[in-house]
């Protein structure tokens, strides 16, 4: 359930209360925050200044890092397990700390290159088990599926491979034309094409 913003009369309220008042009061509405998941900084500052003021916030973090109540390595590997879990991949694992002002730095020691291979390869279950696998196009659109869940390439081409699910020359009636082309001439085939059209 999102933050209540509070009315003008109770904003007004906590503006005439002492400054300890304040912060006793803007320690407790971090703790009722924290107690439904672990929140970085960053989050506890944007949700906490519009009511409480961005003075007294700086002590009351401190307060909550001394008694090991807000934690930025525990708010990391809540979101590197939460990214695990939801079969995606390291950008996407990145996009959603940086969003939170956490560093992404402090996810690598989480996490290895074999958790992402096996989470690319859940996800890659996930969706060859919806598609049609009679679909000429089904590597590119698995492909372009683990991309979008922030799967490097190399991580996705690792999991098609594994899966058995490599580029099909049949699939593309002109693919088999070009690979007898000369490497360094991308153009040769497109030209000895043009040169039988006449």
């Amino acid at each position: 359930m999102p933050f209540k913003r509070r009315s003008p009369e109770t904003s007004s309220k906590v503006g005439d209360q002492e400054p300890q008042e304040v912060e006793q009061a803007a320690f407790e509405a971090a703790l009722r925050l924290l107690a439904r998941r672990e929140y970085s900084k960053f989050e506890l500052r944007r949700k906490l200044a519009p009511r409480y003021g961005s003075k007294c916030l700086e002590g009351v973090l401190e307060r909550l890092k001394s008694l090991d109540l807000q934690s930025e390595e525990r708010c990391v590997s809540m979101w590197v397990n939460h990214i695990l879990s939801g079969a995606q991949g390291p950008l996407k694992l990145r996009q959603e700390l940086l969003k939170r002002g956490l560093d992404p730095a402090l996810a690598q020691e989480l996490v290895s290159a074999e958790d992402y291979a096996h989470s690319a390869a859940q996800a890659l279950s996930k969706l060859k088990s919806t598609s049609n696998p009679a679909d000429p196009r089904l590597r590119e659109r698995l492909l372009a599926a683990l991309y979008r869940r922030g799967f490097t390439r190399s991580q996705c081409l690792e999991a098609l491979n594994a899966q058995g699910i490599t580029e099909n020359a049949d699939s593309d009636p002109d693919f088999a034309e070009y690979t007898d082309a000369d490497p360094d001439d991308d153009f040769g085939a497109l030209r000895q094409e043009e040169q039988e059209d006449f």
